[in-house]
């Protein structure tokens, strides 16, 4: 049987774009996804919500940021940090917050290195919500 995440990366292959809209999922463009398709949608609807959900991909788009190496080329970081601004706008101001501390204090856990100001050691977990351009580290 497919997993939900299995799905995800089907319809990614194909080119499906999937979002979750309250406990709709929605999908683009509608020719790609067969009827077998969706009845695996339909099979997995309650766990692609969650996958989907915006805690859960933005702190995912966070992860993604913080961890693109310093070579990559700056559109790299760009097209990283657009990101997060589209799903920061998506969700609301506590749940970004949130969402923030708690992705970077996953970051720090398993890489020793503080998402904030890109050093070993300490985490600088802001007290309070810090404007967009230092709350991802990088200017």
């Amino acid at each position: 049987m497919t997993t939900a995440t299995e799905l995800l990366d089907t319809l990614t292959r194909r080119g499906v774009m999937l979002k979750a809209e309250g406990d709709k999922l929605l999908f683009a463009p509608s020719e790609r996804v067969n009827p077998d398709l969706k009845a695996e949608l339909r099979a997995h609807k309650a766990d692609l919500l969650r996958l989907l959900h915006p805690d859960r991909t933005l702190a995912d788009a966070y992860r993604r940021y913080w961890n693109t190496p310093e070579s990559e080329p700056m559109q790299t970081f760009q097209a990283a940090y657009a990101e997060i601004v589209r799903l920061e706008a998506q969700a609301d101001p506590a749940t970004a917050w949130r969402t923030l501390r708690e992705a970077a204090t996953v970051f720090h856990a398993e890489s020793g290195v503080c998402p904030f100001c890109r050093e070993r050691g300490e985490l600088h977990l802001p007290a309070e919500q810090p404007e967009l351009e230092l709350r991802h580290g990088r200017s």
